[in-house]
């Protein structure tokens, strides 16, 4: 039987007012279209998956690791069947827990984009920013006296080759680690507990999680944190995943570009400032205060989108309305 057409534009009126078709809100009730806000998990619950498949893509990474050999001859095979199986675990394990838990992916995320020619200019887009932004901060250090570079290529399609496979295998791990922080577990928090709690605690996450590499430094620690911050606001402001995986590969190949001793003979400027050896980058004052802008950039980007969707919704709401 036909419902009656004063229940369709009610229904369409509920939908439009409860669930922003491009916003994020998180408010009571706006948990997704046709998703009641009591058929959704408890907050614990939902924290708890979240961990569980951060913790598991973690292990999965780290046991494919531990359990190849460790030999120097075969550390670019450990290195590519890490990458491999970790990323391939990563999608599939997001795969499975969108079809058990449908009602926690948030519809206004996109972590399985179609191919083509707008997901290739979104990934674009991420590269040039993600290289741009690195480019700055190797500037930025240069005219600061931190670090000093010197051209030199002993073989250059020695280095061509070594720069072309380098950047196939951080296209693998800048891919796995933003399906981990910014994948599943991202879009199902920010659907419970709101964007900004989420950005921030998953940025952090990021940070810690590099705790693992040898001996970290502080300041080396704060900039990977903000460099959290700042892949969680871009996945916010573009609600594609492509995006943070586009920013994330263009910084970490521009930065292997410019501060590996392949391309360059890269050291620091009179006495040693930053703790690491040979130097990173992330640590000096140019990248974390360039990281710091980026995130800001990606938090106003953000919030415009926000905006503009709110906007769309009340527009949409007053069309709705009866005319007299």
């Amino acid at each position: 039987m036909a419902a009656p057409a004063h229940h369709d534009e009610e229904a369409r009126t509920s939908s439009t007012s409860r669930h922003p078709r491009n916003g994020l809100s998180t408010d009571e009730g706006v948990l997704g279209e046709g998703v009641p806000a009591e058929s959704m998990p408890s907050p614990g619950k939902v924290l708890g998956l979240a961990l569980g498949f951060v913790v598991v893509s973690l292990a999965v990474r780290v046991g494919v690791w531990m359990g190849l050999s460790s030999g120097a001859a075969w550390r670019f095979f450990r290195e590519a069947v890490t990458a491999i199986v970790s990323l391939g675990i990563t999608i599939a394990l997001t795969v499975w827990v969108q079809r058990k838990r449908p009602a926690l992916q948030h519809p206004d995320l996109t972590l399985r984009p179609p191919i083509g020619a707008a997901s290739a200019r979104v990934v674009l887009v991420g590269l040039a920013a993600g290289t741009l932004l690195f480019a700055t901060v190797f500037a930025l250090a240069w005219l600061l006296g931190e670090v000093r570079s010197t051209w030199h290529v002993a073989d250059p399609s020695a280095a061509i080759t070594t720069l072309l496979v380098t950047s196939v295998m951080l296209f693998l791990g800048a891919t796995w680690e933003e399906y981990t922080f910014r994948g599943w577990a991202f879009s199902a928090c920010v659907r419970r507990f709101g964007p900004h709690a989420v950005a921030v605690g998953l940025g952090t996450a990021f940070g810690l999680a590099h705790l693992v590499n040898d001996a970290p430094s502080v300041p080396a620690i704060v900039s990977v944190t903000l460099a959290g911050l700042l892949l969680g606001y871009a996945m916010l402001a573009s609600r594609n995943i492509l995006f943070p995986i586009g920013l994330h590969v263009g910084w970490n190949v521009t930065q292997f570009a410019l501060t590996s001793s392949h391309l360059w003979v890269f050291h620091q400027a009179g006495a040693p400032t930053l703790p690491s050896q040979p130097p990173q980058l992330e640590e000096s004052m140019a990248g974390i205060v360039i990281t710091a802008l980026g995130a800001l950039a990606a938090l106003v980007a953000f919030l415009a989108r926000e905006r503009r969707a709110r906007t769309d919704r009340e527009q949409e709401e007053r069309a709705l309305l009866p005319h007299r």
